[in-house]
C-alpha cells in the first residue's frame, strides 16, 4: 500500500470504530493492526462496510476543516477587537501627554502621564 492508501486505511478504521456497531467497531480496530495483506483482504471482503465508513472518515474531515477555519476566523475576528482597542488607547495616550504637556501645574501633568501609563498597560495586557 502507498502513503495515500494508509491514511484512507486509518480514517476508515478510525470511522469504524467510531460510528460502527459492535461487528464494525472489531473489524476497525483488526484494520488497524492489519499489515498489507490483510488489510486488502478486509477492504475486499466488507467492500461495502469500507466503502461506507471512508464516506464517513471524509464527513469528519470536512467537519474538522470547518471548524479549522471556525477558530481561525474567530481567532483573526478578536485580534482585530483588540487592534482597534489598542489604536483608540494610543490616541487616547497621546491627547493626554499632549494636554499634560500645555498644563502649568505639576500635579496636573502627573495625572495626565498616570492615566497615559494606565492605557499603555491596557494595551500590553491584550
Amino acid at each position: 500500500m502507498n502513503e495515500i492508501d494508509e491514511k484512507e486505511k486509518f480514517a476508515v478504521a478510525e470511522a469504524m470504530m467510531k460510528y460502527g456497531g459492535s461487528f464494525v467497531k472489531a473489524l476497525g480496530r483488526a484494520l488497524m493492526c492489519a499489515d498489507r495483506e490483510n488489510t486488502k483482504k478486509i477492504k475486499e471482503t466488507f467492500s461495502d462496510y469500507w466503502e461506507e465508513y471512508k464516506k464517513w472518515a471524509k464527513k469528519d474531515e470536512y467537519e474538522w476543516e470547518e471548524f479549522e477555519w471556525e477558530a481561525i476566523e474567530n481567532r483573526k475576528e478578536k485580534e482585530k477587537r483588540k487592534l482597534e482597542l489598542a489604536k483608540a488607547n494610543i490616541k487616547s495616550v497621546i491627547a493626554i501627554l499632549e494636554t499634560a504637556a500645555e498644563m502649568n501645574s505639576k500635579d496636573d501633568i502627573m495625572t495626565g502621564i498616570s492615566e497615559a501609563i494606565r492605557l499603555l498597560k491596557d494595551i500590553d495586557k491584550l
